[in-house]
């Protein structure tokens, strides 16, 4: 049993961090590929035997505190300040919204999948959810405008807790030992609200007043607060059964919005866990499905998924969102982006299990219904929704603006003079007297780590269409480009030579991967450290107009060598930077973005 269970855990950890890194190597979404490596790994192979393995009991403790974990995670991404004019459309979808799409799923499970009623109410409920695992990466993709990213980012998070709530109740009401009357039901909705926004903010609370006076030392902060989330959920499930999952979002929620203390290194640990988490869930959780259950899944099943996505989903944003101030094109990108995750498919194995303790002659086919739900929505909204934002025009087709990696004094005059121009610009660097200096100029800038998850999660994208990573180390330029490649794509993604030029030099290329080396900005000669002695010497960006009456042979006859050229701003507003294998020609009308040298600096320029 021993080796055993070493040899499950070692799968389990191989494969679904194998899975993580071909999807990302191909570019699909993880979850597809952790559900398909379960199922090879459990019904297909049946190599792997959760529940004989870790028995039922001991799996369900470990979906519950996992799935604890990545709603407080998820919690800690919501801002207050995305929500001042969309808290009351998001408040619907959550309440209204669910309840629509919990009777239409419900009435679908019913007459579609011949499920009894109260099967059919449960997995209506089950199904409400949406989820930050799924959510997240979708928006990272599209990129729409910001106020409905935050609307979908919100409902993903909030939607967790209140629609496991539903189920719950559902359960209790339908298959619990003795019905629930109506004054239970109420007894147990405010006794859940209470206890989890209760607890949620005091030990929130708690937790500032420990960092705030340093009796929890910096590398114990976020073991402290992983040790204090599980803490809590058990304490509020216990206190109030399954209030813990709120319990914990109201911590997270809280702790991120507060201002006394600083928790954003808090979050880098918890990506890293969070990965690890969802990958490992989606393995087991797929691996305990019997191959005779996945081989009764037929049409009906199809037809149940096709209808919570053309009927259920749009039905209730519409309806939900009827007084909201949201345009329509921005109700029908929502309307059509619901993909299921984690909480789904956690949900329904706990169900699942206690179904099968009842011997519910469904219970079988409970999970392998909403893992077809959870598959088929994140393919179909995976396939459709770029090209639906871009056709109702919530994306930018062509966007010209521009991510700087870096905040040096290069980076902050350029994007100083682009701005002035009419191009949005946005700057990271972890630099914080960087940041300062950019802030003081007016300049949007972030103050993280580029190669973090949760990065530009809280990013304005809006208008920003590529990346120019400029810090002065190579590694870190080529990881951010790597990164990020999926949000600006290879075209679109552009490094400056830390300190080693290109000209035939192997060193930098094997630093470079090859596609990568042609998107090096302003030439082969120039690089970051020789850019920056060219300002430290009185260097400054400068945009130039030209025109019939004054050319750009007129412009390089006035300055000679001492303008070297940056980019090309076109009257169109495209802006065309120079790189190792591309030289813009500027015509009348364009705009020359140039780095200007004092007379005495022309002979430290490049031969």
């Amino acid at each position: 049993m021993e080796g055993t269970l070493g040899i499950t855990l070692a799968a389990v950890f191989l494969l679904g961090i194998g899975a993580q890194w071909i999807a990302w190597r191909i570019r699909t979404p993880a979850i597809l590929l952790l559900l398909f490596f379960g199922l090879c790994a459990g019904p297909f192979t049946g190599f792997m035997k959760p529940d004989e393995v870790f028995g039922q009991e001991l799996l369900l403790q470990i979906v519950q505190f996992s799935v604890g974990i990545i709603l407080f995670e998820g919690g800690m991404s919501l801002k207050f300040k995305e929500v001042q004019k969309i808290g009351g459309t998001i408040f619907s979808l959550v309440i209204l919204g669910m309840l629509i799409s919990w009777g239409i799923s419900t009435l679908a499970a019913h007459y579609i999948l011949d499920f009894g009623w109260p099967l059919s109410s449960l997995i209506g409920a089950v199904l409400v959810v949406t989820g930050p695992t799924v959510v997240g990466p979708l928006l990272r993709i599209i990129r729409p405008k910001k106020t409905i990213a935050s609307v979908l980012k919100w409902e993903g998070i909030a939607i967790d807790p209140v629609g496991v709530l539903l189920a719950v109740l559902v359960f209790e009401v339908c298959f619990g030992a003795h019905a629930a009357s109506p004054q239970g039901v109420a007894s147990a909705i405010f006794s859940t609200l209470g206890i989890g926004f209760g607890l949620g903010l005091g030990i929130a609370a708690v937790l500032v007043i420990f960092l705030r006076r340093f009796w929890i030392p910096e590398f114990l902060h976020s073991p402290f607060i992983l040790m204090t989330v599980i803490g809590s959920f058990t304490a509020s499930n216990m206190a109030q059964h399954e209030s813990g999952l709120l319990t914990v979002t109201v911590m997270g929620v809280a702790l991120t919005n507060q201002k006394w203390v600083n928790v954003e290194h808090v979050l880098e640990f918890k990506e890293n866990l969070q990965v690890l988490l969802i990958s490992s869930l989606f393995i087991l959780l797929a691996a305990r499905i019997e191959l005779g259950t996945l081989q009764k899944i037929g049409s009906q099943s199809v037809i149940f998924l096709l209808i919570l996505i053309l009927l259920g989903r749009p039905i209730s944003v519409f309806l939900s969102t009827i007084f909201s101030k949201l345009k329509f094109n921005e109700k029908v990108l929502l309307a059509c982006l619901a993909p299921r995750g984690i909480v789904a498919a956690a949900s329904a194995s706990v169900f699942a299990l206690r179904l099968e303790e009842i011997n519910h002659p469904d219970a079988a086919l409970f999970v392998p219904n909403v893992f077809l739900v959870i598959v088929g929505t994140v393919l179909i909204y995976g396939i459709t929704a770029l090209p639906l934002a871009r056709r109702l025009k919530l994306t930018d087709s062509n966007p010209q603006g521009i991510l700087f990696v870096g905040a040096t004094q290069f980076v902050i005059d350029l994007a100083e003079v682009l701005k002035s121009k009419g191009i949005a610009v946005l700057l990271i660097d972890t630099n914080w007297g960087h940041v300062r200096r950019a802030k003081a100029k007016g300049i949007p800038v972030i103050q993280g780590n580029i190669l973090t998850e949760k990065a530009l999660e809280d990013a304005d994208l809006e208008g920003i269409g590529k990346i120019f990573a400029m810090t002065p180390n190579n590694e870190v330029n080529s990881l951010a480009l790597v990164q990020h490649g999926p949000q600006f794509t290879k075209e679109r993604s552009y490094h400056l030579s830390a300190s080693k030029r290109l000209n035939g030099e192997k060193g930098h290329e094997s630093e470079i991967s090859e596609s990568l080396t042609k998107r090096t900005l302003f030439g082969q000669q120039y690089t970051f450290a020789e850019i920056d002695s060219m300002i430290h010497d009185g260097g400054k960006v400068k945009a130039t107009n030209i025109s019939k009456e004054f050319t750009y042979e007129q412009f390089k006859e006035q300055y000679g060598d001492r303008a070297i050229l940056l980019a090309v701003l076109t009257d169109a507003k495209v802006l065309s930077p120079v790189t190792v294998d591309y030289q813009p020609k500027p015509k009348p009308g364009d705009t020359l973005i140039n780095l200007v040298l004092p007379e005495q600096s022309v002979e430290r320029i490049p031969g």
